[in-house]
């Protein structure tokens, strides 16, 4: 009787601490995404969740594993919808069938879903704070996905990846890139591309390169140009107050930045800082768009009309490396992702500028290269650029942003060459006989 009766009090204990815990995330979820990290302090969690200080530090030690806690339960409440395989019975449907699957799955489900859509701006946002954070995230939520989508992909006999990893890469990629450019950088209505669209056209090109055999590629060894932080050297003042408020604002975040700070990290008095820039939000955003400007030269940008015409694929090669080379070694463009995207749910203008100065210009230019090939016949021009994108920004936001070089390995030129490989196969697929393919 009385080991009963203890059972149910333990029993309702522990339910009264699950659900208090869950309250004291849920105002932790609200005060994160409000202020940032930096600027987030345990009395504003307090308050938001309704509990006093001391019952928030009975449960939690500090601010920096409440943190990590909502990220890990953000992750469990997301992971049965980023890339579940379908049931066992349903496995036996089509490559085709099974992918479209999946691809509408995660992009219905992400799209419906705000808890997922703030995991990823708060992963990808403070990843520079927080890299082991990033990495638990590649480690628990990422890596099983992309290695039971690659296994699953190396099993189909109807299809015939040389890299089925590079292949899940490619697939998994163009879709979470879709979701950050539609979704979370309230692109939508500036590069407007309906949902199911994208998944028509992402799984016919994979499940055309999938059956033919995929060409070998060339390596360009061509020298690029390197991007820096804001340069105080050609902008006078303006640039030496924008390399201060570079340095505060990816230490602090948007929120806990201040003028006085960035005034000190410039070395310019406050009335000096305020006659070049007249709020913080307008330092911000001029901040990124020089950032951005920095950046231009290598982000999905054809090369230049005036050199020697070459084959789609040295083409495609060149542009690819480029942009992973350059990138992977420029630690302002890193930073400019991680602003973009931590901070696109308070300046959503912030990254609707980003989508229409640099994504929409890069990916109708590609878009027209790919329609203009003589060699190549994608049904859906505009697609293939999203995905050829897509796949690039992805293994970026993967292997750098969210450091995930050593968990999820995968070399540069092996991506690249993968991914031409793929986008090749493809295009020249749709202009042969099933028979050819």
């Amino acid at each position: 009787m009385n080991r009963s009766a203890s059972s149910k009090s333990v029993g309702r204990s522990g339910s009264h601490k699950s659900d208090k815990a869950e309250t004291i995330l849920s105002g932790a979820l609200e005060v994160f995404t409000t202020y940032g990290y930096a600027a987030a302090s345990m009395d504003r969690i307090a308050a938001a969740a309704g509990v006093s200080k001391p019952t928030l530090y009975s449960y939690f030690q500090d601010k920096e594993g409440l943190f990590v806690a909502l990220v890990k339960q953000l992750m469990k409440n997301s992971e049965q919808l980023l890339f579940r395989l379908p049931d066992n019975p349903e496995m036996l449907a089509s490559p085709a069938k099974v992918l479209h699957q999946m691809a509408t799955s995660v992009l219905n489900e992400a799209s419906q879903n705000q808890s997922i859509l703030t995991l990823m701006r708060l992963v990808i946002g403070e990843s520079g704070k927080f890299p082991e954070l990033a990495q638990t995230f590649i480690r628990e939520a990422h890596k099983p996905l992309l290695e039971n989508l690659a296994h699953y992909l190396a099993a189909q006999s109807q299809l015939q990846f040389p890299d089925p990893m590079v292949a899940a890469r490619i697939f998994a990629g163009s879709l979470i890139h879709y979701l950050i450019v539609q979704e979370m950088l309230h692109g939508r209505d500036i590069i407007p591309l309906e949902r199911d669209r994208m998944v028509n056209g992402l799984v016919d090109l994979m499940v055309a390169a999938g059956s033919t055999s995929v060409p070998s590629t060339f390596v360009d060894q061509s020298s690029q140009k390197s991007v820096g932080q804001p340069s105080n050297q050609k902008s006078g003042k303006a640039g030496v107050i924008l390399a201060g408020a570079f340095q505060v604002f990816t230490t602090y975040g948007y929120a806990a930045a201040s003028m006085a700070r960035i005034a000190a990290a410039a070395g310019v008095s406050k009335p000096t800082l305020y006659s070049y820039f007249e709020d913080k939000e307008g330092l911000f955003v001029s901040l990124i768009k020089q950032l951005m400007k920095n950046s231009d030269h290598f982000l999905l940008k054809l090369p230049d009309k005036t050199e020697k015409p070459t084959s789609p694929d040295k083409m495609l090669h060149q542009m690819a490396t480029s942009v992973l080379s350059e990138a992977s070694k420029n630690k302002p463009f890193l930073t400019l992702i991680r602003l973009i995207i931590g901070e696109s749910g308070k300046f959503p203008e912030l990254a609707q500028t980003f989508i229409r100065e640099i994504q929409k210009s890069r990916l109708e230019s590609l878009s027209r290269y790919l329609e203009t090939q003589p060699q190549l016949h994608f049904p859906d021009p505009i697609v293939a650029a999203r995905i050829f994108g897509g796949a690039l920004i992805h293994y970026l936001i993967v292997q750098e942003v969210l450091h995930g070089k050593e968990i999820v390995p995968l070399e540069r030129d092996r991506m690249v060459d993968g991914l031409i490989g793929i986008m090749i196969a493809a295009g020249s697929c749709h202009d042969a006989t099933a028979d050819e393919c």
